[in-house]
Order: C-alpha cells, then structure tokens, then sequence
C-alpha cells in the first residue's frame, strides 16, 4: 500500500493549491471554534497537511508556521476531548451491546435474581455456537471464567460457522478491549515537529543576527573613518584658502601703492614710460647710460597752439600701457588661480580614494601606488594644458599692445 501511495504522489507531481485555499481555510477555522466535531478536525488537518506539503515543497519556511497553528490546534482541550470520546465510542457501543437484555431475558420476571442473570449470559453463547464434540464441557468452563471476570471488561466475539469448522477451538472468545490511543502519537511528533521548528527558527535568527552585526560593524567604521578624512581635508583646504585670501590681500595693497607711486612721479615728471615694470622687464637701462638731452622744438606757425612739444609719450600712450599692465596682471592672476584649483580638487579626488583603499593589503598597493601615477600624470596633463592657455592669451596681449 505505501509504493502505491508513493507512486500515485511522485504520478501527481508537486504539489499545487487553489486561488481560493486561504479563504477556505479560514472558514473551516471558524467553523471548527463553533463546532468542534471529529469531521471538522481531519478537515482542517487535511488542508494543514496540503498547504505545508507545499511551502515545504518550495522551500518556504512559512510551513513552520502552519505546522505550529495545527499543533495549537490539536492541543486544545477542545480538539483532545473530541478525539477522545471519538476512540471511546466503539468501546461503549460493544458494552452496551453486552449490556443490553436479550429478548428471553425481556419475557422473564425481574425478581428471579442472579441465576436468571447467569442464564441470559449463557444463552447467547449457546445460541450462537454450533454443536460441536465436547463443546458442552467448554462451553461450561468459558461460563464461569466468564462469572469471574467484570462484566465491563469482556468482549463477546461471535465467531463464522465455516471458521468453527476450520479450527473448532477458536469458535468463542473472549478478550479484555486495549482501547488505541492515536492522539499519543500524533501529539509526540506534533511535538518532536515543534520542537524542530523552534531550533530552526533560533539557528535563523542566529544567523540572520550574526550576518547583520558584522557589516553594520564594517559600514560603521567605513563612514567614521571617511567621516574623519573629509574633516582633515576640509581643514587643510580653509587653511589654504585663508593662507591665499591674506596673500591676495597683501599682494593687491602692494600693487595699488606701486600705482600710485606711479602715478605720482608721472605727475610730477620724474619718471619717464620706460620706468614702469612693463618696460623693466623687456629692456634693461643702466644709469649710466641715461643721457640728458633738452626738449626739441619744433615751430610750425607763428601762434603758441600750433607748437608741439616732443617731451615724452602722450597721456593717451600712458593710459593705453596701464590699461595693457592691467590686463596682464588680470591675467596672470586668473591663470594661477585656476590652475590652483584644477590641482587641489584632482589631489582631493585620489586622496579620498587611496584614504579608503589604505591598510588592506596585498592586491590593494598595488592599486593605490596606480592611482598615485594617474595622479601625477593627471596634474601635469592639467597644467601643461593652462600654460598654453596662458601663453596663448598673452601674445594676443602683446599683438594689442604692438598694434
């Protein structure tokens, strides 16, 4: 019977339950709180045994649940009362049937006392039994072990005529009822079932709370430590910022004075064109080769308005050269500072990158000392391409400033 049942199982594949199967396992839940009757009971276990055939089928541990909802089930001392009177009701009906009077007993008076009670219960067996050889020597013996033995305890089995004729001493029996008890068997692996579910569910969680520990132990310090780094670098870069910003500052109040230095000895004449720093830096004059010469004048009408005096550069020239200086400064100062700052943020990049690469090892210094390569390689790509820029804006400086 059970390579059948198997092969009939394996013949219908895995197992598959219906859209509406919740809804009727709750109906039949709430039916079984109103009714607790043994037909309900093996329904309820059937849908049970379905649905964790098929979360166990796919390796879901939701079958864990639904074995512990029909083990709480079963407990209940509802469902254990239900069971019970359930496998005692074949045993009362054999004692009520051996209880129950025959009909000779019925036409007889109820004073005749215990010898008319002694009679009754032989006359069924006599009635029952065929004539066999010697059966009225055992048939006396059986009625006085049956005198001795409680009247709720015997168990009267009428037994076929061909059996008789097969085997004449077993033709009456008589055997104390074992009433079986299947609810102990089923509570034990209920049991032995809940107790591995539990171990299941602790192994899990144990699991479950050691892979979470360790990473959010990793990911913690991964962000304290990047924390600490961007702190360090933002520092470092307020320092820089603040070092530059006072440079500027010096460096433009440095300027301005020399302005107007410059514009004081224009003003008075002591200074010519060639003092200014333009032209100190294209050409060197040595004072000892600074020769005075008189103004030349040159009279071409008879009116004062029409001399014209060649005493140095015209103001227009003047301000067409500081104009130039201007530009130049403007653009010096632009070309480093964004070149500053094309370096700082490239360095700031790798640095971030190598802080979180540093301290494991192996494999990883070896990319570290890479990046540090693609750093530098970066840096002098960056400013071999600002130079250019630079120098190209400042011959189209000078080519202004010769037209």
């Amino acid at each position: 019977m059970s390579k059948s049942k198997t092969n009939q199982r394996l013949g219908r594949g895995p197992p598959k339950l219906s859209n509406d199967f919740g809804i009727k396992l709750l109906e039949k839940e709430l039916e079984l709180e109103k009714n607790w009757s043994i037909e309900i009971i093996n329904e309820l276990v059937l849908m049970y045994t379905e649905i964790i055939e098929y979360y166990e089928y796919n390796k879901d541990p939701r079958y864990l649940d639904f074995q512990d909802r029909m083990h709480k089930m079963l407990v209940k001392p509802q469902a254990i009362s239900t069971m019970r009177e359930e496998n005692l009701s074949p045993i009362r009906n054999r004692r009520e049937s051996i209880k129950s009077p025959s009909p000779q007993k019925e036409r007889k008076d109820e004073g005749e006392g215990k010898k008319e009670v002694n009679s009754v219960h032989k006359t069924p067996v006599q009635y029952v039994i065929p004539e066999v050889e010697n059966s009225g020597s055992e048939g006396e013996n059986e009625g006085e072990n049956l005198k001795n033995q409680p009247e709720e305890e015997i168990e009267i089995k009428i037994v076929p005529d061909s059996t008789i004729r097969r085997n004449s001493q077993r033709r009456h029996t008589f055997s104390t009822p074992q009433p079986k008890r299947p609810e102990h068997k089923l509570e034990d692996s209920i049991e032995q079932r809940k107790k591995e579910s539990e171990r299941n569910k602790s192994l899990l969680s144990a699991q479950l709370n050691q892979a979470l520990a360790e990473p959010s132990y990793k990911f913690s310090k991964n962000l304290e430590r990047i924390i600490h780094l961007h702190q360090t670098n933002s520092k470092v870069i307020t320092q820089k910022c603040a070092s530059d910003f006072k440079f500027q500052d010096s460096d433009l109040q440095r300027r301005l004075d020399s302005r107007k230095k410059a514009m004081i000895d224009r003003s008075t004449g002591d200074t010519s064109v060639f003092d200014s720093p333009l032209n100190k830096s294209c050409i060197d004059i040595l004072p000892s080769e600074i020769e005075y010469s008189p103004p030349e004048i040159h009279l071409f009408g008879d009116t004062m308005d029409e001399v014209n005096l060649s005493f140095g550069p015209s103001l227009d020239e003047s301000k067409h050269i500081e104009n130039i200086e201007n530009q130049l400064e403007d653009l010096m100062e632009a070309s480093f500072s964004e070149k500053a700052s094309k370096i700082s943020e490239i360095k700031l990049n790798y640095e971030v990158q190598i802080k979180e690469l540093e301290g494991q090892g192996g494999f990883m210094n070896l990319i570290i000392d890479q990046m540090k390569e693609n750093m530098k390689q970066e840096i002098q790509d960056v400013s071999k391409e600002l130079d250019t820029r630079r120098k190209e804006k400042i011959n189209l400086l000078k080519r202004s400033f010769m037209m």
